[in-house]
């Protein structure tokens, strides 16, 4: 392991620099990182900007055949828009489904012990999962279950001992994070020589731990770690690790009054490391060794043991057994070791690499390939002979793809030699969903394509892996890869032709928006693959014509509105719903007369320039948020949507232009004029920014118009109204 100042073993890289650098997740987000319903956001290869935890969390489950806490991509997204690589901010279910929680699991256990031990039909009152932190949280129904179990398969208790056992355990359940001192129960009646008396006092015991009294649980553990019940004994010996750590922390704050890990006891940590090798040296299998291993690793934390931290976290990472309880460790292994200077310890985190922790230097040597660790010249850097030498550490450790892909990543983002990253990648057309190095492989070969502009080529490399992917997530991103370069050539037509394999709504929506012609619009309407397409073709068409002042095209266009069988509707397409353009012209400003939008409408198409109309045009976009709303297809669209911005797309409709239009017409009415400088005035009220549409103009500008409106018109209903301008 690599310190500043301090080298272990044999030195593995060539580095420049050795100022500490805050080496950051990419996860600034709302959605914080293993809660629940905030699945992974990043890009499904081991991109450098993905967080820390989704590609470590990637990189251990692809090479387990774990299932990824994601959104489920389906390999059919012709009918969704939702699905995507960024946040989720509106979906409250967990992304990966779960058929029986934990949680529920246990309750059912709980209320069949129960039922055996003659307590059926009583009310539990247990804590809810989340409910429960810090020492409370062993204070659960799963302990619980372990009790009782415990109770069961001790012969020498007699049917109404468990029974008062077990409700005296029940007891302590129900109050949750709130324990009491109070017994509550006669220990007199529970003689100490026996596994009841036992048992009791393992309670007691327990209850002196969640009030807090450590010194009374630490006593009575002590004793009952020698007891001859066996589930005792060992319960008890685990919980001596737990309350010495607890005992340790009593006074690390900080000023702040937050916990502090550099103030704890530290003689009373190591104590507590004793006490949990102990543990596991007598009972190397017993049910409590996953937490007994969990405990020394916060141990190695709070005495800021690194070098001993770090091999542990490899070790529990390699050695998870479920996706869930990953997802947990890889949580921890973040914040504890990998970005330990983040999270307000003070921490430096010099750590580089080691050989007894490939996977975590694999981690790690991505971070340092971001763009602000390789612009920064206080901190590491990866170098040609550092790669060399990285090579040797991953085929040592069986693990050459992890090197292979590290070099091929330090010449795109770090040397950006996109012909070398040509030259050193195979391309390939199928990798297995487990091969996620090698996927990764096979996505910086097309992005060093697209960097070089080779787009033919890369379309093709592209399709490709399109074709050969059974895969919803990779078939998602490879989808966007496709319409990216079919935008960036202006080929946007491809998109939607026969035979395209761009099938996603959300990337296929997003295009017809922003970038299509009013012919191809037109060709979607009539022949778009689904009428959800079809609806939002027509939408699409409509605002545009209505855009370029285009009046005749538009009564024309309204009329296909009776080919869609079933426009798409609800609240997923309120967007581009065609109810709309049912404006009735009611919802105009009062004082304000105006005729429904179709009227209004026919009327331009006669008369272009008839300030009424005009004005009336611009209450319809005002009151009906008239636009062409890109905000459901926008955002984690993996390179669509910085594809789409470079063809710089217009999708607000210009009321300033209509304004001015009137303004401007030496014919307008008086009503029609005050009116028109009155909302032109109001497109920046309040905030002072344009919130109509087109150039922005200058505040002496909206001073004149202001001006004109009081000295033109005095008295009027409008000037009365603007009191300001902005």
């Amino acid at each position: 392991m690599r310190f500043r100042g301090l080298q272990l073993g044999v030195v593995l890289l060539a580095l420049v620099g050795s100022q500490p650098t805050a080496w950051a997740s990419s996860d600034a987000g709302s959605c914080p990182w293993g809660v629940l319903r905030c699945p992974l956001q990043g890009v499904p290869f081991l991109d450098v900007d993905n967080d820390t935890n989704d590609n470590l969390l990637r990189l251990v489950s692809a090479g387990k055949h774990f299932t990824l806490p994601v959104y489920a991509f389906p390999l059919d997204a012709s009918t969704v828009r939702n699905v995507h690589f960024g946040y989720h901010y509106d979906e409250p279910e967990s992304p990966v489904g779960d058929p029986v929680a934990p949680q529920d699991a246990a309750l059912a256990a709980l209320k069949n012990q129960l039922a055996a031990l003659g307590i059926p039909g009583q009310t539990l009152n247990v804590p809810g999962p989340g409910e429960l932190d810090t020492r409370f949280v062993s204070n659960s129904i799963s302990s619980t279950v372990s009790f009782i179990t415990a109770l069961q398969a001790e012969s020498s208790l007699s049917p109404e001992q468990r029974k008062a056992l077990a409700q005296i355990r029940l007891a302590l359940l129900a109050e949750g994070g709130a324990v009491d001192g109070d017994d509550h129960v006669d220990s007199a009646a529970w003689p100490p020589d026996s596994a009841a008396g036992a048992f009791y006092r393992y309670l007691s015991a327990a209850r002196a731990f969640y009030y807090g009294n450590y010194s009374v649980a630490l006593n009575t553990f002590s004793q009952l770690a020698e007891n001859p019940q066996k589930w005792v004994a060992q319960a008890a010996s685990y919980m001596l690790i737990r309350t010495k750590l607890n005992m340790s922390a009593q006074y690390a704050e900080d000023e702040y009054d937050m916990f502090d890990a550099r103030n704890v006891n530290q003689g009373m940590v190591r104590e507590a490391r004793e006490l949990a090798q102990s543990y596991l040296a007598t009972w190397p299998d017993g049910e409590y060794r996953d937490s007994a291993v969990g405990l020394l690793r916060r141990i190695a934390w709070y005495l800021q043991d690194w070098s001993v931290l770090g091999p542990q976290y490899e070790s529990a990472l390699t050695h998870a057994t479920d996706a869930a309880s990953l997802k947990t460790l890889v949580a921890e292994t973040d914040s504890k070791f990998l970005s330990r200077d983040l999270y307000g310890y003070g921490y430096n985190n010099d750590f580089v690499s080691d050989a007894r922790m490939p996977l975590l230097t694999f981690i790690q040597f991505l971070r340092l390939l971001r763009e602000f660790e390789r612009t920064d010249s206080s901190g590491p850097k990866i170098t040609a002979d550092s790669l060399k030498t990285l090579q040797l550490l991953f085929n040592q450790a069986g693990e050459q793809p992890w090197g292979d892909y590290l070099h091929t990543a330090w010449l795109y983002w770090q040397r950006q030699d996109y012909p070398a990253v040509l030259a050193a990648v195979t391309p390939q057309a199928q990798v297995s969903d487990d091969d996620l190095p090698g996927f990764s492989q096979q996505v910086l070969y097309g992005y060093a394509q697209v960097a070089l502009k080779q787009w033919p080529q890369a379309l093709a490399h592209w399709k490709g892996l399109l074709e050969h992917t059974q895969n919803g997530e990779r078939k998602a991103f490879l989808e966007a890869q496709v319409a990216a370069a079919e935008v960036e050539q202006q080929k946007v037509g491809d998109i939607f032709a026969a035979g395209s394999p761009v099938t996603n709504l959300r990337y296929r929506s997003l295009v017809l928006k922003t970038l299509a012609s009013r012919e191809l619009l037109h060709q979607q309407v009539s022949s778009g693959m689904n009428d959800d397409e079809r609806t939002i073709a027509l939408h699409t068409l409509l605002m545009r014509d209505l855009m370029a002042q285009d009046y005749s095209a538009w009564l024309a266009d309204i009329s296909l509105q009776n080919h869609i069988a079933h426009p798409a509707g609800g609240e997923d397409f309120s967007d581009v719903s065609l109810a709309q353009f049912s404006w009735d012209g009611k919802g105009a400003e009062t004082g304000y007369y105006c005729q429904p939008l179709q009227a209004t409408v026919q009327a331009l198409a006669k008369s272009p320039a008839g300030s009424h109309n005009l004005n009336c045009l611009g209450e319809f976009i005002r009151t009906a948020g008239a636009q062409i709303n890109t905000w459901p297809e926008s955002g984690g669209n993996a390179g669509l949507d910085t594809a789409v911005e470079h063809q710089k797309p217009v999708t607000q409709p210009d009321r300033m232009a209509l304004y001015r239009l009137v303004i401007n017409n030496p014919n307008s009415e008086p009503e029609d004029k005050s009116f028109a400088l009155y909302r032109a005035v109001m497109c920046y009220a309040p905030s002072g920014y344009n919130d109509c549409g087109g150039q922005d103009l200058s505040k002496a500008q909206r001073r004149q118009w202001f001006n004109q409106l009081h000295r033109d018109y005095p008295g009027n209903i409008w000037a009365k109204q603007l009191r300001y301008y902005w």
